[in-house]
């Protein structure tokens, strides 16, 4: 007999984890990238 309206995960948990899930990622892999972009330009900046 199968249950109705069982999930698996509850939807509100899939709409606030994505998100969740994308900045804990994204953020940090964003911040790691424009610092390495900053470096590289600064050495170009500092050499005569």
């Amino acid at each position: 007999m199968p249950l109705r309206g069982y999930r698996l995960i509850p939807e509100w948990l899939v709409l606030t984890g994505i998100p969740l899930v994308a900045m804990i990622t994204y953020i940090p892999l964003q911040r790691a990238r424009k610092i390495a972009e900053y470096r590289q330009a600064e050495r170009k900046l500092i050499r005569p």
